[in-house]
């Protein structure tokens, strides 16, 4: 359902929606379908099980609608599929025409056209050199709860180069004083505590991610986030993910700091629990109850 935010991520929402009392099938190819008159009618899968439905809404994605549009005359390149090719700055290949948005492939979403609309019309129109951001493109899923992600995410890491830390919000009071505590916060950072890619699942997702999307845009570490007072806010935003940001090991564990990181102090401060490994996780009896992929 969700292959770009991982395994974890879809189960929570196959849970949730599942609970509101959708059949979900997932991991299954239709075979055919047949309608009446073109509304209701039943799909057979490829296991032979036939789905009855009243309407059916088909996801089929995005393809650039310009091949109609005489770019060809205006010296303006498309790619294969049918982008408009542009540099950093957003410039096409006729020296007087920038592209924006969906057209240039670089992220379908409303949030990355606007922003790039504006660098576009800035270096065309003042002559400046500003760069579309083709690496911190934060994105929201606006399910129930929302999935949230930005940066690097976790199944394209390795335990030689970065570190991934996960805080289940059933483990949050605050998150369970709410009844909201569906869902997780996942940091990664690379070896030295900078942040770079996190992934959120829970009530306004969104709102949360956006902290994280400056502190992946401004190469903050871990202390840098965690060390910051913040205001109080609604428990179960922000407040699930700064957890993530704390170090789960402290200082009667040099062993399993050593193994992990050797600059734990880019981690925050240090937990109060002491900390025990199973099944190649690090979990420790800090209130926050952080945990650390291995």
């Amino acid at each position: 359902m969700l292959p770009r935010e991982g395994a974890e991520a879809e189960d929570v929402i196959a849970a949730a929606l599942t609970h509101d009392g959708v059949d979900i099938r997932r991991r299954c190819t239709v075979r055919s379908v047949s309608s009446e008159f073109g509304l209701a009618g039943s799909a057979i899968l490829e296991d032979g099980t036939t789905v009855e439905f009243e309407r059916m809404l088909v996801a089929v994605g995005k393809t650039p609608n310009t091949s109609e549009l005489g770019l060809d005359l205006a010296c303006v390149d498309t790619d294969a599929s049918g982008y408009v090719v542009v540099t950093d700055t957003l410039r096409t290949s006729a020296e007087r025409i920038w592209a924006a948005g969906d057209v240039t492939g670089l992220g379908h979403f409303t949030h990355t056209a606007g922003v790039n609309a504006s660098i576009a019309a800035a270096n065309a129109i003042l002559g400046l050199r500003r760069t579309a951001d083709r690496r911190v493109v934060p994105r929201v899923t606006f399910t129930q709860p929302e999935v949230a992600a930005v940066g690097i995410h976790d199944d394209d890491t390795s335990t030689a180069r970065h570190r991934v830390v996960t805080v289940q919000h059933r483990d949050l009071d605050r998150a369970i004083t709410e009844s909201e505590s569906q869902g997780f916060t996942r940091v990664v950072f690379d070896r030295t505590g900078v942040v770079i890619g996190a992934t959120i699942v829970g009530p306004r997702a969104g709102e949360s991610l956006a902290e994280v999307t400056l502190a992946v845009k401004q190469k903050m570490t871990a202390s840098q986030l965690s060390g910051t007072t913040h205001p109080p806010i609604r428990p179960t935003t922000m407040r699930c993910g700064m957890p993530a940001c704390r170090s789960p090991v402290n200082n009667s564990a040099a062993e399993c700091s050593a193994s992990l990181s050797g600059r734990w102090p880019e981690f925050g401060a240090p937990a109060c629990g002491e900390p025990h490994v199973t099944d190649g996780v690090i979990n420790t009896t800090s209130p926050d109850h952080a945990r650390v992929k291995a």
